[in-house]
């Protein structure tokens, strides 16, 4: 083969390839040159107008997002909405944009993803009326870090994206109420609490107190035991700093779906820790020992021996016990405190 021949075979090869490349491109964007723009606008830019979102499933979960006010939401007309979680979708909303379109090949699979859609999301400004803008998702592209999303009244579906995430947006229209609820569980200013109480007689009953807060310039505090206040003088600073904890304290996830959840609540807390406000509102929130699992990061004690109990998570029934959530002692340990923590020495 001479040099004329080899370099017009290079010359083929190289033209080939291009003509490859074009028609496989083409046939991933062909149906999207006659379509219309609004098909592939999936952002809601104005979130402030929003005053309720609706999401549902295929499996016929719902989920209602209603605004209070310009901060605050419910889910299901019901419980608070956890801040963050409002955040991320509401940015989502406003973000959210076409990837790519699907190609010639794959789209009739894709379309028939849509005779079910995973999710649709309705976005309401006046609530009870028509939405103002709704979309629904399908399943996922096959690296998963995609989602395919169809307009309501479009044709064609196409891949959705957020800028700056690498990953899929199913998990961000949870169609689950525990994923929207607020983990707070007290969130007091110092000046708004009378009183405080930890309860520990079931286990340490010399560790339990009282702080009276009627008069928060000079907090004072009891023990439960009366004998332990013999010879002892407590520290109003260090009163002050424990009241000052209770401005924010949550939860880790709720654990209604526990399959033990009767016979922890049947059993004996750790510590009841009860907050009253100035108008004599009480907050009792008992907390119990999480027995060990896999999950658990100290299995053994010092010597070897199994620990029953895990030394990272305690449960707390919340919502006059109607609800069941885990603690981290990372975040709620400061407030498992003694009466001693408060003396100083004479």
């Amino acid at each position: 083969m001479n040099q004329t021949t080899k370099i017009l075979s290079i010359v083929l090869i190289i033209l080939l390839t291009i003509a490859f490349l074009f028609k496989r491109n083409n046939s991933t964007n062909n149906h999207t040159s006659n379509i219309p723009t609004s098909d592939t606008k999936f952002a809601f830019k104005d979130t402030t107008a929003i005053n309720q979102i609706i999401i549902t499933d295929n499996q016929k979960n719902k989920i209602t997002l209603s605004r209070r006010d310009n901060d605050h939401w419910l889910v299901n007309q019901r419980y608070p909405v956890r801040p963050s979680a409002i955040h991320q979708l509401l940015q989502t909303v406003a973000t959210v944009t076409t990837q790519s379109g699907v190609s010639q090949a794959a789209l009739p699979n894709v379309q028939k993803m849509f005779e079910q859609p995973l999710k649709t999301i309705e976005l309401y400004t006046t609530p009870n009326q028509k939405p103002v803008h709704k979309y629904h998702l399908g399943g996922l592209t096959n690296d998963r870090l995609g989602t395919y999303a169809l307009l309501e009244g479009a044709k064609y579906p196409y891949v959705i994206q957020v800028l700056g995430h690498d990953g899929h947006l199913l998990s961000r229209y949870s169609t689950l109420e525990p994923d929207w609820r607020d983990l707070v569980i007290f969130q007091y200013k110092p000046s708004d609490i009378k009183a405080i109480s930890l309860n520990y007689d079931n286990f340490f009953p010399n560790y339990s107190f009282t702080i009276d807060n009627n008069n928060p310039q000079s907090p004072a505090i009891q023990p439960t035991h009366p004998e332990l206040q013999k010879n002892t003088t407590t520290s109003t600073d260090k009163i002050k700093q424990y009241i000052e904890l209770y401005q924010l304290k949550y939860a880790e996830a709720y654990a209604n779906e526990h399959p033990r959840i009767d016979s922890i609540q049947k059993a004996k807390p750790f510590c009841t820790i009860t907050v009253t406000n100035q108008q004599n509102q009480i907050q009792a929130v008992p907390i119990y020992y999480m027995p060990i699992t896999q999950r658990s990061k100290t299995q053994f004690d010092r010597k070897g021996n199994p620990i029953p109990f895990d030394q990272d998570r305690f449960f707390a029934f919340v919502h006059q016990n109607n609800d069941m959530m885990i603690v981290q002692q990372y975040n709620f340990g400061n407030l498992f405190q003694r009466y001693s923590d408060f003396t100083t020495k004479p």
